[in-house]
């Protein structure tokens, strides 16, 4: 076993908590909890994964597996058994957490709220799941513990008391938020009562946090205040600066609630640390961010919706404790790295079949990445399964996931799964195995956007004619659908109509040109017809209105090499490096550059990470060339000429 460095490990989830919003508080001192946690430790940003959707993200975090691996793929799951839905539930869940982890090593968790945690594991320690928080009976009505959402059951009393209904908040209690209550018509504006039932969620979560952590014994307590992203989707459309589409009446009543909410969960964190003891290491996560400035959408946030443009790639990471560095920055965080890192502070391996690294900047001496095989060989801590599935499914169509129904439902649900599983094999470059899953959804949920996608995939596989009948279909029904033009610019350029994709191209442009995406796609297809310096100028237009999409770095930093401008490549392939270390293509633009500009010894090492994360014949024909060129190794530069030998007759 490693060096345990952390008597304890307090785990904390903020949903949707943006450096964007943070930052700017820090500066004013609005935060104290957090800004000691930064000061004594390290922060930075956290790369998320694809699709956006949280209860996705936050099983990734607590188990340091991909959705396609861990099995979550919505809020809600078909239910083969009835042909009905219900809430996706820790025994669908098909990797172990952390707490079974450390179940199996003999140490206690406490784990309070997590995504896709009911009914309450069996594990040593306590589980509290999800549907405690959620009020299920109007104010004043007896309102018991859903079947189930706690483990060990005689704990279910006790915490029972630490529920808070948003019928208990007075108007004094929501007056600190919106100072201006008054002149809220809280019969036709519901926004008020949104504020205090997420309020009253993360009282109640913290209250059971809080309790646990003076009366039980501990070694990892991982809680998540899902409170903050339901706040943004309500009320970050009001954050400063206002914003054309806004009323002035409204931005006057809600422009404060933001920033107040997030100084609400600073206070909960400082009781988290106090409880904690020094002796403790705090990590402090976001599943992903949420746009709060110029590139917030017009439209209204919607629920765990991706597509909607409001939730940004990277969420946030800040860590302390000991073992660990004191006030310094972490480049190149994911989502999939958290697992890892928390084992790590508890003396405990990873799984080689996990994909996340220890985070080598966030130590003060880097620990040896010794790893098991796997945690998987034997399930430890089952599901109680006494709970109520129809009540749990009914609170969260009050919540807007769902309206309760029979086998229509099932089939929705199933649908939306099989479509967020596509999603995550485009993002993985898996084309061929997201289309059969697409074409079943568009059989069941025809929309714009799965067409667009099976669209996108039909084209990577080279099948060019289904990919532009799906893609006429839509601009048909919408000649205003930019993604549209740019998949059909891409379809002429290879059907060898350079002129034709041109001209698509412009009009892509004249559609979408405040959005970075589209910017970036554009670059794309300047590249494949070589005009380097417009792909170029594309990817700065996208950084412009995004300066932290990743995809852009990489297309601005292929452009400047082949412009011959390798300083500047480099610098923008680091970017891209630091925004996803997990991103193998970035490590190997980086080394190219590098060994471009004169740097073997970096360039090496680029092309090293590279390998490591996914081992392809061009990183290997480079390193075997500085391997015989620059550092005059003749052995090394066999052995990588024999690799890309190897990897260019398997592709």
């Amino acid at each position: 076993m490693a060096e345990r460095l952390a008597r304890r490990v307090v785990l904390v989830g903020w949903s949707a908590a943006d450096w964007k919003v943070l930052n700017p508080l820090l500066d004013a001192g609005k935060l104290p909890a957090l800004q000691a946690v930064v000061e004594q430790g390290v922060k930075g940003d956290l790369a998320s994964l694809s699709p956006m959707l949280s209860p996705l993200l936050w099983t990734s975090i607590v188990t340091g597996h991909t959705p396609e691996r861990h099995g979550i793929l919505g809020p809600l799951e078909p239910d083969a058994a009835t042909g009905a839905t219900r809430v996706a539930s820790s025994t669908s869940r098909k990797v172990k957490a952390l707490w079974n982890i450390l179940a199996q090593s003999g140490l206690r968790s406490l784990a309070v709220n997590w995504c896709a945690s009911q009914p309450a594991e069996s594990v040593s320690g306590v589980v509290v799941s999800n549907l405690y928080p959620k009020a299920r009976a109007a104010y004043g009505q007896p309102w018991a513990l859903p079947g189930g959402c706690i483990h060990p059951r005689s704990l279910s009393d006790p915490l029972s008391e630490y529920r808070i209904h948003a019928g208990d908040l007075t108007g004094d209690d929501l007056k600190a938020f919106i100072p201006a209550l008054e002149r809220v018509d809280q019969v036709s504006d519901t926004r008020p009562l949104t504020l205090a039932i997420a309020l009253a969620e993360a009282l109640s979560v913290h209250g059971a946090a809080t309790w646990l952590m003076e009366h039980e014994t501990w070694d990892l307590l991982a809680v998540h205040y899902s409170s903050l992203d339901a706040v943004c989707r309500t009320f970050m459309p009001f954050h400063p600066p206002r914003r054309e589409h806004v009323s002035e009446a409204d931005f006057e009543i809600y422009q404060a609630v933001v920033e107040r909410v997030y100084c609400y969960h600073d206070a909960l964190l400082g009781r988290l640390i106090e409880l904690a003891g020094p002796e403790a290491a705090i990590v402090l996560v976001s599943e992903h961010g949420f746009q709060s400035d110029g590139l917030r959408p017009s439209g209204a946030p919607t629920l765990d919706d991706p597509a909607s443009g409001w939730e940004r790639g990277h969420g946030v990471f800040v860590a302390a404790g000991p073992g660990l560095r004191q006030d310094e920055l972490v480049f190149g965080a994911g989502l999939l790295d958290i697992a890892p890192f928390v084992l790590q502070l508890l003396g405990l391996p990873a799984g080689q079949d996990m994909p996340g690294r220890l985070l080598p900047d966030a130590f003060v001496n880097l620990p040896d990445d010794v790893r098991i095989p796997t945690w998987e060989a034997a399930r430890v801590g089952q599901a109680e399964d006494e709970w109520d599935r129809a009540g749990a499914l009914a609170e969260l169509a009050d919540l807007g996931f769902a309206d309760p129904g029979p086998t229509a439902e099932y089939v929705r649900v199933t649908a939306q799964n099989e479509a967020t599983l596509a999603h995550v094999h485009v993002a993985a470059n898996r084309f061929a195995e997201a289309i059969p899953l697409l074409e079943r959804v568009l059989a069941v949920q025809p929309s714009a956007t799965a067409r667009m996608a099976l669209a996108h995939c039909y084209q990577m596989v080279g099948r060019l004619g289904e990919a532009r009948t799906v893609v006429d279909a839509v601009l048909a029904a919408n000649p205003h659908h930019s993604h549209g033009w740019l998949i059909r610019a891409n379809l002429a350029l290879a059907a060898g109509e350079p002129e034709a994709a041109l001209e698509l191209l412009a009009e892509a442009g004249r559609r979408g040109a405040g959005n970075a995406q589209l910017q970036h796609r554009m670059g794309l297809v300047y590249e494949k017809l070589g005009r380097w310096s417009d792909a170029g100028e594309c990817q700065a237009r996208a950084l412009e209105l995004d300066p932290q999409f990743q995809p852009a770095c990489m297309g601005r930093a292929r452009a400047l090499l082949e412009l011959k401008r390798n300083v500047e490549a480099a610098s923008m392939a680091l970017d891209a490096v630091n925004l996803r270390y997990d991103d193998h293509a970035a490590h190997l633009l980086l080394g190219v550059a590098l060994a471009q500009e004169g740097q073997a010894v970096r360039a090496i090492q680029a092309l090293e990470t590279s390998v490591r994360y996914r081992p392809t014949s061009a990183a290997h024909r480079w390193l075997a060339f500085l391997s015989e060129k620059a550092i005059v190794n003749p052995q090394k530069a066999l052995f990588h000429r024999k690799r890309a030998a190897e990897l260019a007759g398997k592709s």
